[in-house]
């Protein structure tokens, strides 16, 4: 008997990312009942294939539903389906139809239908004889057609599944016939893996949807090579390291794309960690691997690498190679590993929300990119790591919105946020607890041009935004607890506003602690009648700005950012009573800025004082001290209480 044909319709839905056909068929009455012999004609219109899934349950009443399996497509092309392969669900019916979201009028849930599946309520074990059939009661039923094919790894490729027989051949030809013909497959749980299972090539995409794998090896689990373009390899599938040196669980490469033809991985709610966590018999030596998949995906997967805090047995979580363009990370975790989520030089338009990297050193790490769209957008993540929540290089358009950074140890040099080089960077509405009692940085940038900082809440101590290199179009405005806001070692830095309302900010040079020159060390013997540049030795205050070098030891040289300056001096001249002492601030050798003089002291040290005064500098503008005496003799200056001060104002 046939299944009438105007009654056998198509509907695409998606399932977790991968578009499943579900053929429907519903019987009348008087219609005979569904026998061994029951076939689908024009199949092929319709997409079938062998191998597929009927799901056929009563209309009404309360017969046990049974799964059908189309055996084969004839030369008339029909699809025959065939009851001694069918799975019959017994006392598990009305538990899978609940979870196969079967509703009054028996259409299913594509959703529901996979989380039955993947929950093991259709298992093998429950498949019935050769001699089930439906009852003639079970008339006016309704059939469902799963298209993949879904295959039972299991039973169609011996995969055995308990962990202890070595699973790497059933399941390499498993993937094999996956790679050459499509559709769908669920493995068994803990496939154990004594060497890695290789794809060297496919000629279609396909989708695990079920199952776990045990890497037992130091090569790796799972490696897939693409040949043909535009596929689609959906994994739902977890990987776990089994050995304390378990090579990179998972790699799937495709071709370098040509035009606008996509390759997609979609990555789907699967583990890739130790066996037994926080245990160092179990590690995984490197990550996830992708290379060339566009429009790819992570959707809450695990990237764990090793036991609790380990950063250095697994260099990266999920890395991003060649060309993946357009790849979201959502709702994923990636911990104990180097860098969590990295993406190459030719990865564009990386996006990640609601994602963390914890017990890292880098959270996430953009490389250079080359192409012309390579922004990265990082929306509601969480890091707690040791150097870099994040650390971009030479990309555009960094868009950092609603996450929360939080420092893990007491690392130097932290920085939340390392920016080097782009333009367009967006930092907003971000929130940052860094603690301790060293200086951290919130922003890190060198060499950028367009960039915001702004409304971030920052709590702890000592959030600086520091600017560097040829840094130029940055606007900090509206930050809590921003407590620094310097430009340090910069050729060039204009057009930068800091608003007025960010709590406790310092813009800029007014930022940094004066730089104070101490000439405890050196000998300055002033000749009579004879202006002299003091020498100086050491710097007993900060250099922050690096305005003095001992190749010019007379000189404080701000950088070429600084607008202006705050210039001090105290010089103390030994005991001699004759003459008088003067003490100028000079510009560039020749221009007196500031100047004070005094008749010497009686009997004790003469000291002269410069009060502070400000003065407006331009690139390449130096300052010196330099005094005249003219007691007759020449006359030292005591190295201890003489100093010479610039403080960067604007």
């Amino acid at each position: 008997m046939a299944f009438i044909a105007q009654d056998l319709s198509l509907i695409v839905q998606p399932i977790a990312g991968v578009g499943l056909r579900m053929f429907s068929y519903r019987t009348d009455d008087s219609q005979a009942t569904l026998e061994a012999a029951d076939y689908i004609p024009n199949a092929t219109r319709y997409g079938v294939r062998a191998d597929d899934l009927v799901f056929v349950s009563q209309k009404s009443g309360g017969a046990d539903p049974y799964i059908m399996v189309v055996s084969e497509i004839d030369a008339s092309d029909n699809a025959t389906l065939v009851f001694g392969d069918s799975l019959e669900l017994g006392p598990y019916a009305t538990q899978a139809e609940a979870i196969a979201g079967v509703n009054e009028t028996r259409t299913m849930n594509p959703l529901r239908t996979k989380q039955a599946i993947d929950s093991r309520i259709l298992d093998e074990d429950d498949f019935a004889s050769d001699s089930a059939v439906l009852a003639p009661s079970q008339q006016s039923t309704k059939a469902y057609i799963l298209a993949g094919p879904i295959i039972d790894a299991r039973r169609r490729f011996n995969v055995t599944g308990d962990g202890v027989t070595d699973d790497s051949a059933a399941v390499l030809s498993a993937l094999t016939y996956m790679a050459a013909n499509g559709g769908s497959i669920i493995f068994p749980e803990n496939c154990l893996l004594s060497s890695q299972v290789v794809i060297g090539s496919t000629s279609k995409g396909f989708n695990i949807i079920g199952g776990s794998f045990l890497v037992n090896n130091a090569t790796g689990g799972i490696k897939i090579t693409t040949t043909a373009v535009e596929h689609t390899i959906y994994w739902s599938a977890h990987v776990f390291a089994n050995t304390a040196t378990a090579g990179r669980p998972l790699e799937i490469i495709f071709p370098v794309p040509s035009s606008w033809r996509t390759h997609t991985v979609i990555l789907d709610r699967s583990r890739f960690e130790p066996r037994v966590l926080n245990d160092s018999s179990y590690r995984f030596t490197n990550g996830v691997r992708l290379e060339n998949a566009w429009h790819g995906q992570a959707n809450k997967c695990v990237f764990n690498g090793a036991e609790n805090n380990n950063y250095t047995s697994c260099p990266i979580g999920l890395e991003l190679a060649g060309y993946s363009i357009n790849f979201d990370a959502l709702s994923s975790y990636a911990t104990n590993v180097t860098t969590g989520f990295y993406a190459g030089t030719e990865c564009e338009g990386f996006r990640a929300v609601f994602t963390n990297a914890v017990a890292c050193d880098i959270g996430f790490e953009f490389e250079a990119a080359t192409g012309n769209d390579p922004q990265a957008v990082l929306i509601g993540c969480h890091t707690n790591v040791r150097e870099r929540a994040v650390k971009s290089t030479e990309r555009n358009s960094i868009v950092i919105q609603g996450c929360l950074f939080y420092r893990l140890g007491t690392v130097a040099g932290y920085k939340d946020l390392e920016i080097i080089g782009g333009t367009g960077h967006v930092i907003t509405g971000n929130s940052a607890y860094l603690g301790g009692s060293v200086e951290n940085w919130f922003v890190h940038a060198t060499d950028v041009d367009g960039m915001i900082v702004r409304d971030n809440y920052l709590t702890g101590r000592w959030h600086h935004v520091q600017l560097e290199g040829t840094s130029r179009n940055v606007s900090v405005s509206n930050n809590r607890q921003l407590t620094l806001v310097a430009a340090s070692y910069a050729d060039e830095l204009v057009n930068n506003s800091s608003g007025s309302d960010n709590k406790l900010l310092h813009w800029k040079a007014e930022s940094y602690s004066t730089t104070t020159l101490n000439a405890s060390g050196t000998t300055n013997d002033i000749d009579t009648a004879t202006a002299t540049a003091i020498t100086w030795a050491t710097v007993t205050n900060y250099n922050e700005m690096g305005g003095f070098a001992s190749g010019s030891p007379t000189r404080i040289t701000p950088p070429a950012w600084v607008k202006s300056v705050e210039l001090s001096a105290a010089i103390e001249f030994a005991s001699n009573s004759t003459g008088y002492r003067l003490v100028t601030i000079r510009r560039n050798g020749s221009t007196v800025v500031a100047r004070s003089s005094c008749a010497p002291a009686n009997g004790t040290a003469t000291s002269v004082n410069v009060a502070p005064i400000r003065v407006t500098h331009t690139a390449g503008d130096y300052y010196e001290v330099v005094v005249t005496q003219n007691s007759g003799s020449t006359l030292s200056v005591a190295s201890a209480n003489t100093r010479f001060e610039c403080r960067p104002v604007s």
